[in-house]
């Protein structure tokens, strides 16, 4: 009788805390007809810019358990802080002439990765991930990173994108902390042995800031150089627990996306040999014959059909679900983004006439890399469709989708990877 009264009371504290959060929480509003989505994102940027003040983000940002919030790009609401924060990104690090010097560094990974990759059935994504990690680290912290290092940092940001998973429905309430208390307290610690690969990184990049004359390019050496509005005319420098919430910001969002983009369009090239061909002949044409030759950053803004192909992945496999308003919204059809097509003129930013798709966010707080993002995904695959030609395994290719922090395949892809005799 004990029992049933003790759970009683349990079931009797938990509806309490489910009211208690109903009433407290803010209403969303879910907003599916692109013209208000339009309005909304860009004539009412400012009421729209912050997040939601609760939620796992949130919880992130305390992750250190301090007085003060260990603010990410994410995590900030809007304001001289999180202005600061992007403004090193998209006016600093990832400005338009940095991409063009980093465009070396991609194109050396992918041609990694075509090296790494054999014959036969293959797993993708393990292959991808490895590849997409290795020149994460690199954007991060430069050259010299020690390969067992970055290996051990990848193992740790594994085990943290699969806690977020785990967390994704967690919204800041007591009752959610409640439910989540395992996984949230798994995923907080999981920075502890990232903070002891990173911080003596973050140390060597200081000790390089003050004995080397000249400038280094990696996101870490960004970091230590941004001052921060602190006061009202005074700024101050990041900390390393603030660095280091960047840095795990920065490795997660440069592989997680990419790798999932990258997976769904060659699955979708695998089971569409034609567009598969199509593609491929435009990269030989391209690359004029050469058989050693890697396609430059020109030669991928001046590739139509490539575009097409990975817009056409990321609006049919977005990085977070969302609905379409689109002539048959769920085939993979990379023409309707070439001239003439229905997406000719589509808004994939903030500014454009119409937003019909939005795989990088909008408004103001749309991805401040999408555009590595886009020129990372392209060197990728422009270097996979030339070295090989992929088609489906004998047990067929699974497009099942699974939700979390991006959007990915429920089984990774597996496929039959014949290599290219180059023309």
């Amino acid at each position: 009788m004990e029992t049933i009264e003790a759970l009683a009371l349990v079931a009797a504290v938990l509806f309490c805390l489910a009211v208690l959060r109903r009433s407290t929480s803010p209403a969303v509003q879910l907003v599916r007809d692109p013209a208000v989505a339009h309005r909304l994102l860009n004539e009412n940027a400012d009421a729209l810019s912050n997040r939601p003040s609760a939620g796992l983000l949130t919880a992130l940002a305390t992750w250190t358990r301090r007085p003060d919030r260990t603010e990410t790009i994410s995590t900030s609401t809007y304001g001289s802080h999180w202005r600061s924060l992007r403004s090193n990104l998209t006016a600093g690090f990832l400005s338009p002439s940095r991409l063009a010097a980093l465009a070396p560094l991609q194109r050396d990974a992918a041609q990694d990765l075509v090296t790494g990759l054999s014959a036969g059935e293959v797993v993708m994504r393990e292959h991808l991930d490895r590849a997409m990690f290795a020149m994460a680290t690199r954007l991060c912290f430069g050259d010299g990173v020690e390969e067992s290092c970055v290996r051990a940092m990848q193992r740790v940001m594994d085990d943290i994108t699969q806690a977020m998973d785990d967390t994704v429905s967690f919204d800041g309430s007591t009752l959610g902390k409640i439910t989540h208390w395992r996984t949230l307290r798994r995923l907080f610690g999981l920075f502890v042995p990232l903070g002891v690969l990173v911080r003596p990184l973050i140390a060597a990049a200081r000790a390089r800031k003050n004995t080397e004359s000249e400038s280094r390019h990696s996101y870490v050496d960004s970091l230590i150089d941004i001052r921060i509005p602190n006061d009202v005319d005074a700024k101050r420098a990041l900390g390393d627990d603030e660095i280091l919430g960047l840095v795990a910001e920065f490795l997660a969002t440069n592989t997680g996306v990419i790798v999932a983009c990258l997976e769904w369009t060659l699955a979708n090239l695998a089971i569409q040999p034609e567009v598969q061909q199509k593609l491929r002949r435009e990269i030989d044409e391209a690359v004029e014959g050469e058989a050693n030759a890697w396609l430059s950053e020109k030669a991928l803004r001046d590739m139509p059909y490539l575009r097409a192909v990975v817009l056409e992945s990321l609006r049919v496999h977005p990085p977070s679900p969302h609905g379409s308003a689109w002539t048959d919204p769920d085939q993979f059809r990379p023409e309707r983004f070439l001239p003439g097509g229905e997406a000719e003129d589509v808004g994939q930013m903030p500014g454009r006439s119409e937003i019909r798709m939005m795989p990088f966010g909008g408004g103001r707080r749309f991805c401040p890399g999408s555009n590595m993002a886009m020129l990372q995904a392209k060197f990728f695959l422009a270097a996979l469709v030339r070295h090989f030609e992929f088609a489906p395994p004998s047990c067929g290719v699974d497009l099942t989708e699974v939700g979390g922090f991006n959007n990915v395949m429920k089984k990774p892809l597996r496929v039959r990877v014949t290599p290219r005799a180059l023309p």
